[in-house]
């Protein structure tokens, strides 16, 4: 606290001696007379001053003021400030031992200076399927403003602010799982052209052909010739989506051919199922093209040696 060099300084020097503490006098003691001193304060500054500094100096522990109907006791060594809003104001001094006390009091005409702001910052983080983690910061102010009443500066309201979200990294499987970022993309238009072979297993020779066909899941270009003219065939287009089951696709080619045996599972045969069953024929279920593989070879169709890819077949 800044004090003017001007400031009106009154030494009380008491002259009355006490031997007993106020509120503790005998019938032999007088009571203590308080020394008095009336001054204008505006007459000691060239500011405005809202305040007085009084100063307890000596040994003795204890004095007290009187002023403006108020009571203070003030401790020797300490400092003690009595509002003052202009005019006279007469403070009254009492002491237990004038040989070991006095006081000084100081007019204050200067504001005190401005504190620094007292500024918070606490780190934010959040999580988004968009943006994954980011991290900002919240920063709280508080300012000081001047108050004339206290002739002193108090704290203002808080003011909080955010700098800008910074990108932190992505998020992890567990935290998509946890926001909700894991739903399934929307299902494909899928359009499948099947070729339908219908093979005779009349004869040892073309049984153990037809079970051949499958073995490695492509059906080659000219690999089915020993069934030329003993096996029927048709090709048929379905279409479906990324999420249609195989027992989907089965019913949908059984739906579009019309002389052939309805196909059952993805099972390949095998030369010991046919000879077990006792069947004079197999169907087998070929993707030509679709489903994102390349076309493959079929009837009419040389463009491509591609091997068609075995799907379904009636076992």
């Amino acid at each position: 606290m800044k004090r003017s060099l001007c400031a009106f300084v009154l030494l009380v020097a008491m002259t009355l001696a006490f031997a007993n503490p106020w509120g503790q006098a005998t019938a032999r003691a007088e009571e203590p007379k308080p020394v008095s001193q009336e001054f204008e304060a505006v007459q000691m500054c060239s500011a405005d001053p809202r305040h007085l500094l009084i100063t307890a100096h000596g040994d003795a522990p204890d004095l007290r003021l009187e002023y403006q109907d108020n009571v203070d006791d003030i401790q020797a060594g300490n400092e003690l400030k009595i509002p003052y809003t202009g005019g006279t104001l007469t403070v009254k001094v009492y002491v237990k031992d004038v040989e070991k006390n006095s006081t000084t009091i100081t007019m204050v005409c200067d504001r005190p200076s401005k504190p620094a702001a007292v500024v918070k910052t606490d780190p934010e983080q959040v999580k988004s399927c968009q943006a994954g983690v980011q991290t900002r910061n919240k920063v709280t102010t508080t300012d000081w403003k001047w108050d004339d009443e206290s002739w002193a500066w108090i704290k203002d309201e808080p003011v909080v602010t955010y700098t800008d979200y910074v990108f932190v990294r992505e998020l992890t499987s567990a935290e998509k799982a946890e926001l909700g970022c894991t739903t399934p993309p929307e299902p494909k238009k899928v359009t499948l052209k099947v070729q339908v072979d219908k093979y005779s297993t009349s004869t040892n020779r073309l049984l153990k052909a037809a079970a051949g066909y499958d073995n490695d899941g492509l059906l080659r270009r000219g690999e089915d010739r020993r069934h030329y003219g003993h096996s029927t065939w048709e090709i048929v287009t379905v279409s479906g989506t990324t999420e249609t089951t195989k027992s989907e696709w089965i019913a949908k080619i059984n739906g579009a051919t019309k002389r052939l045996p309805d196909l059952k599972s993805s099972k390949h045969w095998t030369v010991k199922a046919i000879k077990a069953r006792g069947v004079k024929s197999i169907t087998q279920a070929w993707v030509i093209s679709g489903d994102g593989k390349p076309t493959a070879w079929y009837a009419g169709h040389t463009k491509t040696g591609a091997g068609q890819r075995h799907s379904f077949s009636n076992r």
